[in-house]
């Protein structure tokens, strides 16, 4: 299970989660990842996903689940992704960029629709690199 974390200017620390021994209990290996762009890594690395939204923060989430998979020798009909927020945006993208590779999806709460949030569109076409 690939947990991605909201924000995209927060992380998820490193620490007990409920919900992820919960999974575990169940039979579930959970990856939670931290992508470019989390805070906790700097400014440079926030700064590096001003328009390389969708690629680098969906590359570093799907890097990591093939990552795991290989190691963890888990059964690749197995996989799922899940997120809110940002996290809910990653899952978007993470099905459909890699269709064939997640089996399902937990999407909460996702930000797809930034103009309906009513967000200024300066702001949209500065964070998406439609201008510099």
């Amino acid at each position: 299970m690939a947990c991605t974390a909201g924000g995209p200017h927060t992380c998820a620390p490193a620490g007990y989660s409920a919900n992820h021994a919960a999974v575990s209990q169940l039979g579930y290996c959970s990856v939670v990842v931290n992508y470019r762009g989390s805070s906790g890594f700097g400014q440079d690395s926030i700064v590096s996903l001003l328009g390389k939204v969708g690629v680098n923060d969906v590359q570093d989430v799907q890097t990591a689940a093939i990552k795991a998979m290989s190691e963890l020798n888990i059964d690749p009909a197995k996989v799922f992704i899940h997120g809110g927020s940002h996290g809910g945006f990653l899952c978007a993208h993470g099905i459909g960029q890699f269709p064939t590779f997640y089996r399902a999806a937990c999407i909460r709460n996702p930000v797809i629709n930034l103009a309906g949030m009513g967000l200024h569109i300066a702001f949209l076409f500065a964070y998406f690199g439609i201008l510099h």
